[in-house]
Parts: C-alpha cells; sequence; structure tokens
C-alpha cells in the first residue's frame, strides 16, 4: 500500500515542484536525481513496475541538468559530509538503481560523451538473471 501511494501520489506531487523552490525552502545546494533504466524498448522486467524515459527524454534531463546545475561525483558528496568541503553552487549527483543492462548500453556512453560522473547501484545477485529483485517476480 506505501508503494502505491508513493508511485500515484507523491511522486507526482513532488515531481511539479520546482527545484529551485525545493532548494530555497531545504537549503540544500544539492540535489539527487536518480532513475531506474533508461530505454526507447518496452522492457518487461520493469514495464508494470513503473514508468521510465526514453533516450531523448533523458538526454534532454541531461540538457537541462548540465544548464542549470554542477554534476558532481558520490566521492565530492562523501568529501562533503565528511570534511565539510561544500559543494558548488547549484550541484546535482546522478544515481541509477537496480544495475539494468541498459544502464552500460544505453546511460554510460552518453554520460561519458557528456562528461557527467554517476553512481551505479548494482545488485551482484542480479547479475546475469541469477536471483531477480522483489519486484520482478510474478
Amino acid at each position: 500500500m506505501k508503494a502505491q501511494l508513493k508511485q500515484t501520489v507523491i511522486a507526482p506531487l513532488f515531481s511539479r515542484i520546482p527545484v529551485a523552490f525545493l532548494a530555497k525552502l531545504t537549503g540544500m545546494n544539492l540535489i539527487i536525481v536518480y532513475y531506474h533504466v533508461i530505454s526507447d524498448d518496452s522492457l518487461p522486467h520493469v514495464r508494470n513496475i513503473y514508468p521510465y524515459k526514453s533516450c531523448s527524454q533523458f538526454s534532454s534531463d541531461i540538457e537541462w541538468l548540465l544548464k542549470n546545475y554542477t554534476p558532481v561525483g558520490l566521492n565530492d558528496v562523501m568529501t562533503s559530509i565528511t570534511i565539510g568541503k561544500p559543494f558548488p553552487s547549484r550541484a546535482f549527483l546522478l544515481t541509477f538503481d537496480d544495475g539494468f543492462r541498459e544502464m552500460s548500453d544505453i546511460v554510460a556512453p552518453l554520460l561519458l560523451l557528456k562528461g557527467v560522473p554517476a553512481t551505479f547501484f548494482i545488485t551482484s545477485g542480479f547479475i546475469d538473471n541469477k536471483l531477480l529483485g522483489h519486484h520482478q517476480k510474478s
């Protein structure tokens, strides 16, 4: 029930709030942007779980972020937390959950081309479909 509420009410609500307003409200110079998967294809392993962006939508997101924010990596965030080194004004950290193959096939080449660091969270048990995430099981 909580996941459904999050997906149908909370996420759409917060996705409509301008990032600049959230930054003022929280006083944070960092936004963390996350995705699960990017693809132009209909992906049977996620299409019934959550929506995802096409390659062109993702590319547009990256262009917008680069025009309005400075990319930082996870090491920059950890350094800021541990020694208090400030972020650049208006920084963003890009992360990807689930570690789907599309990360290496689609996402990584685009990010390398644009020079954008990102953090990929990969569950080693899911490699080669040895195990499935609870949300991929029927």
